[in-house]
């Protein structure tokens, strides 16, 4: 049955169990290469939508996450390398955790997805926004300046000339990511 769909569809849940239950599988493994050499769409809801990404926020303070040791991250299932997504990004104020992982990572792209919106990811660099309501696209690749390396967990993360794209339904966005490999 797996050969022959042309399309995954997982739902959301809890990130870091559905990365620790299925990343290094067998499963995984054949659904990567077929992502990479064939047609073949993978899609999520929420938190799925998160794990997708590589590297993955898995928990965080909603309504903070401005202060050091707020925000964990791991390794997603590594479908969209050098990109960062976070799910309900603007009903549950995400930004400063997107902003957070974005200054430990400085070579991703941050896409958060709000509630009835989506992107659909084509050629390793391409996203195109679907839906009724924004994708926020949060560029570090400017940043002039960021303390987190230098400062002690609890305390406040600055970031400097951070770039925010709000996208709406139609609009289309082409990553400046380096490392994308899959299409």
């Amino acid at each position: 049955m797996m050969e022959d769909a042309s399309g995954f569809m997982f739902m959301g849940g809890d990130q870091l169990r559905l990365t620790s239950f299925l990343g290094g599988t067998p499963l995984m493994e054949r659904l990567k290469k077929r992502y990479t050499n064939e047609n073949t769409i993978i899609a999520g809801t929420s938190a799925v939508a998160a794990a997708l990404s590589t590297p993955m926020i898995y928990t965080g303070e909603s309504d903070g996450g401005f202060r050091k040791g707020d925000v964990f991250i791991t390794t997603g299932l590594e479908f969209m390398r050098g990109v960062v997504i976070d799910t309900h990004f603007i009903s549950w104020g995400r930004i400063s955790r997107m902003t957070q992982a974005i200054a430990t990572n400085l070579e991703c792209i941050g896409i958060g997805l709000e509630e009835d919106s989506a992107i659909f990811f084509t050629e390793g660099q391409e996203i195109e926004v679907l839906g009724s309501d924004l994708i926020v696209v949060v560029d570090g690749k400017g940043m002039s300046r960021t303390n987190i390396a230098e400062i002690d967990p609890g305390v406040p993360v600055t970031v400097r000339d951070l770039k925010i794209h709000m996208l709406g339904r139609g609009d289309r966005y082409t990553l400046s990511v380096q490392s994308q490999q899959h299409k």
